[in-house]
């Protein structure tokens, strides 16, 4: 692993994006395509699951970094409202 600026990448230096090239996933899904694309809003609730995103999740063993509690459940919650 390669410091940058002193900053080694580790779980909790990306976490808390205090490693310089830390970026988010986005993923943006307009509002009217949530109802018109059928499984899009299922798939927006599994990618911010507890089975995805949890500590332990799939997508952290592929090199994700998880999201605290707050930021998966303000995730869900935002797919959940889509097209309503």
């Amino acid at each position: 692993m390669n410091p940058i600026e002193t900053v080694t990448p580790t779980e909790e230096t990306i976490g808390s994006n205090r490693y310089p090239l830390v970026t988010g996933m986005y993923v943006y899904v307009k509002n009217r395509h949530a109802l018109q694309i059928p499984g899009l809003q299922q798939f927006l609730f599994e990618l911010t699951s507890e089975r995805a995103l949890a500590p332990d999740g799939y997508l952290i063993e592929q090199g994700l970094v998880s999201l605290d509690d707050m930021g998966r459940n303000r995730a869900r919650d935002r797919a959940l409202k889509l097209g309503l």
